[in-house]
């Protein structure tokens, strides 16, 4: 709509002061009527006073109401007549006394028109204003208004805020009124239509009227002229996907052509780094993880992700989780017993969020993870009978704890990531809280791209998925055989997630590709390098910048003091990361390579009260053995592949 505003002024000059005004009306305040004009009225509405001058006749303002008004019509796209003030005129030998109502034609608050009428039918208010808008409106505005003020249809207008649609990128789509366009009989509406309002940041762009039983497609066209075209899309699909009636058809249809373009992991890749900042690896390791439960030729792929408190782990697995089918994802505490009897659907994400585990809860981890196609049985008694209880199928762990959970034979299992803890990655995440902070809220999943998300897993197939190139994969002697295992469920799940665009073997098998190597190197590189994980060492975060700063030393005796310097950890992050959680050196450094050592030191030093005693002081310190570490070290190179 193309609508050309004029000044808000039509008898005064804006310039004329308010002052001025004043001054006006005080010579037609009549106590009779008004005792005081306000201070707050608006003076754009009181220049709309007839200017009086020697030929003109005397009157008075009887009523005067600029904040409620007098009376006022409510009119489609914006339009609005309000009547401000009634006059009436002082009787002469020729004119008897008569009352007139000023009538103004707004448009969102701002008046455009203004016009005096001695009757305030609908017929006597279309007449005046039907000039004016015929020279700044559409046509279709025009009949729009000349229906609802026709006065042999009786045709109405009621407030309507019902329907309320948030798009993309800042707009949103309100229904602001209900009009009814046509005749009655018996009293029943035969036509009825509804306005809709385009908004973006608050402020009206757009404004149509659409009948009531259009379609999404219709009503959602009359956005069109007011969206750039390169948003257009965007804001059609979070149209489509607001409206309960179309919302699962709009979700499948995306979803279908997202995954026809094998983009599905580019896409839930997108949409979760929308909510979540940084740990890209984490997140892409978690999508295939549960991709993975739909290999059938998998052995499942399960991720451990450690951190400070305040890091993301939690969120990471909430955002993550929010990509795949509800009915998938169990997000609770559970005792060491509860997957027997819990009725837990197969291929499901079991997300331990800040939980110890148990040595029996272990015991049920490793029976879960080892053959998690046949988890085996547990048989117990119950009323006085036996009982048989099984696990369920192809489950896969997200374990989110501040300290690596469990002993080792549960880590070997697992993809173990750290979260993101430097000073640019908390900048992000305060930058992106701020900006969250001005937008309206909203739970995670709600957004409208999470259906189409959940719907793409609808699309993805069970399939067996072979590696041709497997054979020319290398990777250091020392390698632990589950790291290549795991290497190949991931390669077998980011194929799977691009089986569009993937070849297939006669008998059904897809087929990976040396693309699908290299995407998952992105994931496995830096866990092996001791940067974003330590897959291959298992080592705490601390441990991993406590080994770092020690392979810069040479050999010898460090001080403790200088270690907590050097690295910044504190006394009990440090004792931590050497001795490990029992603190018996069972699963820290000192258990992991003999490269280092804690020794004990006696120091003898003068008193500083009587330097002639001499005071003994324990002290603990660590023996570093660089050319140790060196030879038989614990950092291994990754994966590569041999030239053909």
């Amino acid at each position: 709509m193309n609508t050309t505003i004029p000044s808000a002024s039509s008898a005064l000059d804006k310039a004329e002061s308010a002052e001025k005004i004043r001054a006006e009306l005080e010579l037609l305040c009549d106590p009779e009527f008004i005792p005081d004009i306000p201070d707050d009225v608006d003076p754009d509405y009181l220049a709309l006073l007839p200017w009086r001058s020697s030929c003109m006749r005397e009157y008075r303002i009887t009523s005067l109401d600029t904040t409620d008004f007098l009376d006022r019509v409510v009119l489609p796209h914006g339009w609005e007549l309000v009547c401000p003030f009634e006059l009436v005129y002082a009787k002469t030998e020729t004119f008897p006394r008569y009352f007139e109502s000023f009538w103004a034609l707004t448009h969102n608050g701002w008046v455009c028109h203004s016009f005096p009428s001695f009757d305030s039918s609908r017929e006597a208010l279309w007449e005046g204003i039907k000039d004016f808008l015929s020279r700044v409106e559409t046509a279709e505005v025009f009949a729009d208004i000349k229906y609802l003020l026709s006065p042999e249809t009786g045709s109405w207008i009621e407030p309507d805020k019902d329907d309320y649609y948030s798009l993309a990128h800042g707009y949103y789509l309100e229904k602001t009124a209900t009009l009814d366009k046509g005749e009655r009989l018996e009293g029943l509406k035969l036509f009825e239509a509804h306005e809709w309002s385009l908004r973006h940041n608050g402020s009206e762009i757009g404004r149509w009227a659409k009948g009531r039983d259009a379609d999404p497609e219709d009503i959602f066209e009359g956005a069109r002229p007011y969206i750039p075209a390169d948003l257009f899309s965007a804001c059609r699909l979070s149209f489509y996907l607001t409206q309960p009636s179309t919302r699962e058809h709009a979700a499948e249809v995306y979803a279908g052509q997202i995954w026809e373009k094998g983009e599905m992991l580019a896409f839930l890749r997108k949409i979760c780094a929308k909510i979540h900042v940084g740990d890209t690896q984490i997140i892409r390791a978690m999508l295939l993880s549960y991709a993975a439960t739909r290999v059938e030729n998998s052995e499942g792929i399960h991720i451990s992700i450690s951190g400070r408190t305040g890091t993301g782990k939690s969120h990471a697995a909430v955002v993550a989780s929010s990509c795949l089918p509800k009915s998938a994802v169990v997000n609770a505490h559970l005792s060491d017993k509860s997957l027997y009897y819990h009725p837990i659907k197969d291929r499901s994400v079991l997300i331990l969020d800040d939980q110890e585990m148990s040595p029996d809860f272990q015991e049920l981890f490793k029976t879960a993870t080892s053959d998690w196609d046949h988890p085996g049985e547990y048989k117990t008694v119950a009323r006085n009978a036996g009982l048989t209880l099984a696990l369920p199928r192809r489950c896969v762990f997200w374990v989110c704890k501040v300290d690596l959970n469990g002993d080792d034979q549960v880590l070997d299992r697992q993809l173990l990531f750290w979260t993101d803890e430097s000073d640019e990655q908390r900048k992000s995440v305060h930058a992106a809280i701020m900006k969250r902070a001005e937008m309206p809220r909203m739970k995670e999943g709600e957004d409208t791209n999470f259906a189409i998300a959940r719907a793409l897993w609808g699309l993805v197939e069970p399939k067996v998925v072979s590696v041709p190139f497997a054979n020319r994969v290398r990777c250091d002697p020392m390698m632990d055989s589950r790291n290549l295992k795991l290497m190949f469920c991931l390669v077998e799940a980011h194929a799977l997630m691009h089986s569009p665009v993937r070849r297939s073997m006669i008998g059904g098998d897809l087929l990976a590709e040396e693309e699908d190597f290299y995407a998952v190197m992105e994931i496995l590189e830096p866990l092996f390098a001791n940067q974003k994980g330590s897959q291959h060492d298992k080592l705490s975060k601390s441990g991993a910048k406590i080994l770092g700063w020690l392979c810069e030393q040479e050999s010898g005796l460090i001080p403790f003091g200088d270690i907590r310097v050097a690295t910044g950890l504190s006394q009990s992050q440090l004792s931590h990361a050497l001795y490990g959680k029992n603190e018996q050196g069972s699963d820290g450094l000192l258990a992991q390579t003999a490269a280092i050592g804690v020794e004990r030191l006696s120091e003898t030093r003068p008193d500083a009260d009587d330097p002639e005693l001499r005071r003994s002081e324990n002290k603990k310190v660590v023996r570093w053995n660089r050319e140790l570490y060196q030879k038989g070290g614990m950092r291994r190179n990754g994966f590569w592949l041999a030239e053909r």
